[in-house]
């Protein structure tokens, strides 16, 4: 329900108590944040000011209907879900690697999936470190190519990351962060 029920800081399927629910048993195909029945959750999290950033997608992206689409805001009220319209919204989104990148480290590497929605970019990452102390998770937002000051950055144990999606969207651009 994307929810910390138990008040132990980590959200659904990511909660050890979860874990042998049915529907946690079958990643990408489990409703989390902003992600309705039928639809696949690629990305989930809770970022620090309460909301929910989901990306939200067809159970197979590669088939005929595949589609993605970006979902910000709180529980039951979105306030940002891009874009309108879902048919043939893939092409609209872009992967990217992040390896060895100097905005999160040298000895760090992660993904993410962006998409340009007027003179915004918004781009939902994940990001491991062989360290382990800057594991992080979010969305960094451009605006022509500027950084927005203090991103949602999501909570740690609220992250349910799919985003390994790179088969069925283009490879984008190296990010400028």
């Amino acid at each position: 329900d994307g929810a910390d029920n138990d008040l132990d800081r980590i959200i659904d399927c990511e909660d050890p108590g979860c874990t042998s629910d049915p529907i946690c048993m079958n990643p990408p195909y489990v409703s989390l944040g902003h992600c309705a029945s039928g639809e696949a959750t690629y990305f989930n999290c809770t970022v620090e000011n309460g909301k929910s950033l989901s990306l939200c997608g067809a159970p197979d992206l590669e088939g005929a209907g595949g589609w993605l689409q970006y979902r910000y805001g709180k529980l039951k009220r979105i306030e940002r879900a891009w874009p309108d319209e879902r048919a043939g919204s893939l092409p609209k989104f872009r992967y990217s690697s992040l390896v060895g990148n100097p905005w999160f480290g040298m000895r760090c590497g992660g993904h993410t999936v962006y998409h340009d929605s007027g003179p915004h970019r918004f781009a939902v990452y994940t990001n491991s470190c062989a360290t382990n102390d800057n594991d992080s998770a979010g969305v960094i937002v451009l605006k022509r190519g500027e950084i927005r000051s203090n991103p949602p950055t999501c909570l740690q144990g609220s992250v349910h990351d799919e985003l390994g999606t790179q088969g069925a969207l283009s490879a984008g651009d190296d990010m400028p962060f």
